[in-house]
Parts: C-alpha cells; structure tokens; sequence
C-alpha cells in the first residue's frame, strides 16, 4: 500500500502528498511538494490527468501533451521537468487514461518503469 499520492487541480498545481498520518491523532495528509503547471496550461488548457510512478516520476496531462515530472520531497519540495510529449495519440486523439506499471520491467538488461497511455483513437502506448 502507498503513503504517497499526486493530484493536479484547476489552480493549475501538481501536488505529491504524504498520506502516512495518524488520522486518529488529528494528523492530516501533508503536501511534499508543489508544481507550479501555470507555464505549461497556456490559455484555456488544464491539467486533466495524472499518475505517480514508484520511482517519483509523475505524468501529466495538459491539453494534449504528456509531461513528465521527476518530484522530489526533500526539504524543497523541488521538481524537474523530465520530458514533454505533444499529441501522444495523434493530433485528434486525447489521452483517456494513463497508468504506471506497478513494478519496472527488465529492457535490455535494465529495470525501467513503463507508463501506459489509451487513447480515443482507440490504441494504448507504452512510454
């Protein structure tokens, strides 16, 4: 069981969240790190979609591009944008869905964590 999870909210912010509290002491879940998506959304877009990876890589939707964002929990709650995507499923085709393999898989000699994409278009992607 996870004592993280991230969220992305019309405020235009990603947030990873400490959910190991003690709820019966009066704890609540505690914000680890915050991203700013404000340069990212442009007009009219917003952050639709997200997914935590076990290794702290979260993907996110905007619009139509996937970005992928190395968080980090330390004293400054720092990010680092990774990669951005536009049209992942095509130009015409938004992302539905996305979700990270639970445990990394063996490429070439490599233990790599896989995200999974399914589109309107019908097709899922491997990234």
């Amino acid at each position: 069981c996870s004592t993280r999870a991230v969220t992305v909210s019309k405020d235009k912010t990603l947030k990873l969240w400490n959910l190991a509290v003690r709820y019966e002491a009066g704890e609540d879940p505690k914000v680890l790190a915050s991203v700013d998506l404000s340069d990212e959304c442009g007009a009219g877009r917003m952050p639709t979609r997200v997914a935590l990876s076990a290794a702290g890589v979260a993907a996110v939707m905007i619009g139509n591009s996937l970005i992928f964002y190395k968080l980090s929990h330390g004293l400054a709650g720092t990010s680092v944008k990774l990669e951005r995507i536009d049209a992942p499923h095509g130009s015409s085709a938004a992302v539905k869905w996305l979700a990270w393999s639970p445990t990394p898989h063996a490429i070439d000699g490599d233990a790599v964590e896989v995200l999974a994409t399914a589109g309107s278009d019908k097709r899922v992607s491997l990234w």
